[in-house]
């Protein structure tokens, strides 16, 4: 998905949310960002959100589903509880180099040395305490933002190097980091 800033009007996101009944993941679709920047704007709007679990069932609908599901065998792990030696085997299997996520130890490096509360502050200050990918503030959020590294190297402590993002958006670069690099480096420079 291309990554861009969009504004939202308030009055739109609730006519398309409650009035057209559209999901955040439609309405991200329309503006061509991330459901979750939708849920941001939602939350910064404070515009309330369906739940699934709210919708109220008939008797007569109950009855079809317990029919329905009468006699089928329950999905794996529902309503057990899992040994503590199987959770073991369960965590082993997905540690260090087995992992999805895995990235050369590269959690494990240091820092460099000019990284500090204060250059974090300063980085804080100078994207003015907001999430440079959603535009949620620090305020909205009710935590402090997380200083990235653009280039991924811990070392590489240069102001131009660093950025604010929430953790949502954090998050995501951990993913595709190419082309995150690539995407921050010409958003905030125009250049590659």
């Amino acid at each position: 998905m291309e990554h861009k800033n969009i504004k939202i009007e308030k009055e739109l996101l609730i006519s398309l949310y409650w009035g057209n009944n559209y999901s955040s993941r439609n309405i991200g679709k329309l503006f061509g960002c991330y459901h979750t920047t939708i849920l941001h704007y939602m939350d910064r709007y404070n515009i309330p959100r369906r739940f699934r679990h709210s919708q109220k069932h008939s008797e007569e609908t109950k009855k079809r589903i317990g029919d329905v599901q009468r006699g089928k065998p329950k999905p794996p792990l529902q309503g057990r509880t899992i040994p503590d030696k199987t959770k073991k085997k369960m965590s082993e299997a997905h540690k260090g180099e087995k992992n999805y996520n895995f990235n050369n130890w590269s959690s494990r490096e240091p820092y460099g040395k000019e990284w500090s509360h204060e250059l974090r502050k300063q980085i804080r200050i100078t994207d003015n305490y907001t999430c440079q990918e959603c535009e949620m503030t620090e305020e909205e959020l009710g935590y402090r933002l997380s200083v990235h590294h653009i280039d991924f190297d811990k070392q590489n402590n240069d102001l131009e190097n660093l950025i604010c993002l929430c953790k949502s958006c954090h998050t995501k670069t951990n993913f595709n980091r190419e082309n995150w690099i690539e995407y921050y480096r010409l958003r905030r420079f125009g250049v590659e």
